[in-house]
């Protein structure tokens, strides 16, 4: 993967952020999260070979209106529990998203 993806697994789930130049033998993701506001920017190609037909895709709906997904949008400011891992989104400049995760308490 391209330095600026990300990767997580926490709660036994596999959590991708803005992925980017997939290589061939990648875990499949069960989340996919794209921050980026410009529907141009998103790497499309990666995310389809990370996806599976239940893989949720995050974002803005502009860029993730794209997929036949289970797509599930998200704003700055946004928190959705999802596969019971709590995603918060938040502005990072440009109207970008950045993504935090944490375990519910």
């Amino acid at each position: 993967m391209h330095a600026s993806s990300r990767f997580l697994e926490m709660m036994g789930l596999r959590v991708y952020v803005d992925p980017r130049d997939v290589e061939d033998g990648l875990p499949k993701a069960d989340i996919i999260c794209l921050g980026m506001a410009d529907p141009s920017q998103v790497p499309e190609r990666d995310v389809l070979r990370l996806a599976e037909p239940q893989t949720i895709v995050m974002g803005l709906p502009p860029c993730i209106a794209r997929f036949r997904l289970n797509q599930l949008p998200i704003q700055a400011g946004g928190r959705h529990e999802v596969l019971g891992l709590i995603v918060e989104a938040a502005d990072a400049g440009g109207g970008d998203l950045g993504y935090s995760f944490r375990c519910p308490s």
